[in-house]
């Protein structure tokens, strides 16, 4: 395997089609060897048709910004981020990092900024294109992982929610946020809908959005009272630009 396109050959060597891979475990089934090492290998080529149906979710451009952030990790050089999507400033620029985690799976890159002076995340699926630089690493000390709640976000200070939702809602979260999956629960009291008890950033990020998005399929917001007040100022504001959206010139 080449060392310099890993991820483009590994997604060439994990594609099973259904056929494949009902071939394969009919002759494992069939082998005339010891029971457990052929339960073995039943698991580790389940495992691998996972992996193949993985990594055919993931694009070309995807995973070329995935090889590259990882030779920049293996060679610890900086890179740069161009034409950075950010939802939280709403602005597209490019950033300068020292890129030391690379999570596919989430999407999320754990680097440190250069003109921030601090660890940041960032969604791979976000950056436009990146260049590799020849400058090393000056703040390796400085580069420590940060956990993100549910929604992909970091933040110091952290408040509990509570939210109960249908199927609708718990399909739509799963489907954005697969991690949010962990802290889902069956209503005890209700069929077909669910508990999400977690904390989440301050400040609602991802949460406010995927509420405002799924309205109709939220049931109810028990806490904190610092989210119900946020929602529904974002209402008020969503319904104002509305009235002005359609008033008469």
């Amino acid at each position: 395997m080449s060392a310099d396109r890993p991820y483009e050959n590994l997604k060439s060597l994990l594609i099973f089609n259904k056929k494949e891979e009902d071939l394969l475990t009919l002759a494992l089934q069939n082998m005339a060897a010891d029971g457990n090492d052929v339960e073995r290998l039943l698991k580790k080529m389940s495992r691998i048709y996972d992996l193949s149906k993985v990594s055919n979710t993931f694009d070309k451009n995807f995973l070329s910004k995935m090889d590259r952030l990882e030779k920049a990790k293996t060679d610890k050089k900086v890179v740069i981020l161009r034409d950075y999507h950010s939802t939280n400033s709403s602005t597209v620029a490019d950033r300068r990092v020292e890129p030391f985690k690379v999570s596919a799976e989430d999407d999320i890159l754990h680097a440190f900024d250069l003109d921030k002076k601090q660890v940041r995340h960032y969604r791979i699926s976000r950056i436009s294109k990146l260049d590799l630089t020849d400058s090393d690493w000056q703040h390796e000390g400085s580069h420590y992982e940060q956990a993100t709640d549910p929604f992909r976000i970091h933040s110091r200070e952290h408040l509990r929610v509570h939210l109960r939702l249908n199927v609708g809602a718990y399909n739509a979260l799963l489907e954005s946020y697969p991690i949010a999956r962990a802290y889902l629960k069956a209503a005890p009291d209700a069929a077909e809908q669910f508990d999400l008890v977690c904390k989440v950033n301050s400040k609602f990020y991802g949460l406010s959005n995927f509420i405002m998005g799924n309205y109709q399929n939220i049931v109810a917001i028990y806490e904190p009272d610092e989210l119900i007040d946020h929602i529904q100022a974002e209402a008020k504001l969503l319904l104002g630009k509305i009235n002005y959206f359609f008033s008469p010139y």
